[in-house]
């Protein structure tokens, strides 16, 4: 009896290893494939953004109006795949366990793309008169900003509203590690989130769905959602 007991434990121990192992092999082999996935996004936004790069290069030096619609249409697509990039990304760092060194250098590289992006979106609508808008939204942790998730509703139905009219950029501010967002909330004093800057403006705390409208009207001749 001793000994049939004696497997019996044998056996469940044996059984409780090998599930104990196959869990954490199946979630190395997980992790990796989400960080292989992200590593091929992020590559694939830097070579988009070197050919946005290019397209600006070309028609700054040529001065050529009529290469504006390929510019806007490169800037739209781009922009949709750092969105999916984005919610990709946040869903895969808030789920990792394991390399989470390999997912915070990932975000960083998009918060950099976002940068590039917006840069870019100023200088093509300098040279070609886009009507377009841009907002920087900096927001934090829930216990640190209570309202960004209200905030990030209202930035959501906005875009929805002007479509590529309107350019949303949200950059996470407990990533500061990121020279670029460092030097960006230092230079317009962010200190309270949420904050927006519409082209430029501050806004500090929530700002409503009609502060937001009156001021990325200034920038729309004739959008019937302004009035």
């Amino acid at each position: 009896m001793r000994n049939i007991k004696k497997k019996r434990y044998l056996i469940a121990f044996i059984l409780t290893v090998f599930i104990f192992v196959f869990g954490i092999m199946v979630g190395l082999v997980m992790e990796s494939q989400r960080v292989q996935f992200v590593q091929d996004k992020a590559y694939e936004q830097k070579l988009d953004y070197r050919s946005l790069q290019f397209q600006y290069q070309f028609i700054d030096q040529l001065s050529q109006e009529n290469n504006c619609p390929v510019l806007a249409n490169a800037l739209n697509v781009n922009l949709e795949t750092l969105e999916d990039t984005r919610i990709r990304l946040t869903n895969y760092n808030l789920d990792a366990k394991i390399s989470k060194d390999d997912f915070e250098m990932l975000y960083r590289d998009y918060i950099l793309s976002q940068l590039n992006y917006w840069l870019l979106a100023k200088k093509a609508r300098e040279l070609c008169n886009f009507e377009l808008a841009t907002i920087l939204y900096f927001f934090s942790t829930d216990k640190d900003c209570p309202d960004c998730g209200e905030q990030a509703f209202i930035l959501t139905y906005l875009k929805n509203l002007f479509g590529d009219k309107l350019l949303n950029f949200a950059l996470n501010s407990q990533f500061r590690d990121e020279k670029s967002l460092e030097l960006l909330m230092e230079t317009y004093s962010i200190n309270v989130f949420p904050t927006l800057l519409i082209e430029g403006r501050k806004f500090e705390g929530l700002a409503e769905k009609q502060t937001i409208l009156r001021e990325i009207c200034k920038h729309y001749k004739d959008m019937e959602e302004c009035y």
